[in-house]
């Protein structure tokens, strides 16, 4: 659904991931294979409601550090300077 290019359920999408990476990691790290690969096919929106939900879970534990750093390098590294500032103060926190 996040990798979709239809707005509004991207969006949904991207408001729901991370507050259930907060409340459930396991039950969406069950899905990060799939969630790292439509990254770069997401709107803006959904690669937000991404990264937020990777910072989630690397706060949630570490071993979800080692398996999203590449990913979230790749986001801060590809972002504009706008997006990157909000980005930044959500991802340094939790690596």
């Amino acid at each position: 659904m996040i990798g979709k290019k239809a707005r509004r359920p991207a969006q949904s999408a991207a408001h729901a991931l991370p507050v259930m990476a907060r409340v459930a990691p396991a039950r969406v790290a069950r899905h990060l294979p799939k969630l790292k690969e439509c990254f770069d096919d997401a709107t803006d929106a959904g690669k937000d409601g991404l990264v937020r939900t990777f910072a989630g879970l690397c706060t949630a534990s570490v071993a979800y550090q080692k398996r999203l750093e590449d990913v979230l390098n790749k986001a801060l590294r590809e972002t504009d300077a706008k997006t990157l500032i909000a980005w930044t103060e959500v991802v340094l926190p939790a690596l």
